[in-house]
């Protein structure tokens, strides 16, 4: 007896079973199914069996079951789709990287655009303090903001930057011409001055300052150069005023001393002026009278 029939019993029991058992007949599998039936079952015929209980056909072969694909077709099949959606996933990784790259190196350009014109911004408003014009309230400079808000505040700011530069012009203008005044004043207020001063004065005047920063240094010059010319006016006054009073002490000494050496001269005599000579006048001639023509004797007559 074979090891199933020793083991698997009619019943369905397991176990093994002593040689006294009864013996039960050997079961066999049905292909294609889990079913099992006695090895020496009795299909029978299409026809009924003779007999008062027969009327039952025999049950149809079960039909062989077609062979499912190889284990190797399943592994491969598996592995493509797997690589597929592998690839598929990459490609989306890698596009989801470069356009999030992208949008960095946006944001990036962003800030730095905002940030040198808040430089900027920053120094046309130190300049207009230095020249006495309002820049009013600072900008929002911060890059914690998304691409858009950093664009939009950059093109906000450069057009704050040219408002303020266009002041701070009209300012710087208006300055320079006072200060060109100035000078021109004190060149005119300290003529006595140095020639090196006068023509420092003159130098300062002919170029205009480009900023805040070159209009102070001309102030700044301005101040040194006029403190200098009113010192050096001062002194060639005074100078002049020495010798004036010089002069004036030289003329006066001068004066004393021929007042004392006409005083120490003995007087004498004025000297007794010469009698003019007596001229006896000469008498005019007196003018002789014209004579009278006399009448010859023979016109007598015929002047009658």
């Amino acid at each position: 007896m074979d090891a199933d029939d020793d083991w698997w019993g009619m019943a369905g029991g397991d176990g093994p079973r002593s040689d006294d058992a009864d013996p039960t007949p050997r079961l066999v599998s049905v292909p294609g199914t889990s079913v099992r039936i006695p090895a020496d079952f009795d299909w029978g015929t299409d026809t009924p069996a003779a007999g008062p209980a027969d009327g039952v056909r025999e049950p149809a072969p079960a039909p062989a079951r077609r062979p499912g694909p190889s284990r190797r077709i399943l592994i491969a099949a598996t592995a493509a789709i797997l690589a597929l959606a592998l690839l598929a996933g990459g490609v989306v990784a890698a596009r989801t990287l470069i356009a999030s790259d992208r949008q960095r190196k946006a944001h990036d350009e962003a800030c730095a655009t905002l940030t040198a014109q808040a430089g900027t911004w920053d120094g046309l408003a130190r300049q207009a303090k230095t020249l006495g014009v309002k820049p009013g309230d600072g900008p929002d400079t911060s890059c914690k903001a998304d691409t858009d808000t950093l664009r939009a505040r950059a093109r906000t700011l450069k057009a704050r930057a040219r408002t303020l530069a266009r002041a701070n012009r009209n300012a710087l203008d208006a300055a320079w011409e006072n200060l060109s005044g100035r000078i021109a004043a004190s060149r005119k207020n300290h003529p006595k001055a140095g020639g090196q001063t006068l023509a420092a004065l003159e130098t300062l005047a002919e170029t205009a300052p480009e900023d805040a920063d070159g209009l102070a240094a001309k102030e700044r010059e301005f101040e040194r150069l006029d403190k200098q010319a009113g010192r050096e006016q001062q002194q060639a006054e005074q100078e002049e005023k020495a010798e004036a009073e010089a002069r004036q002490e030289a003329e006066r000494e001068a004066e004393a001393r021929r007042e004392a050496e006409a005083q120490d001269t003995p007087q004498t005599a004025a000297p007794t002026p010469a009698p003019m000579p007596q001229t006896t006048p000469t008498p005019a001639p007196q003018p002789t009278p014209t004579p009278t023509p006399t009448p010859a004797p023979g016109n007598a007559d015929a002047s009658m």
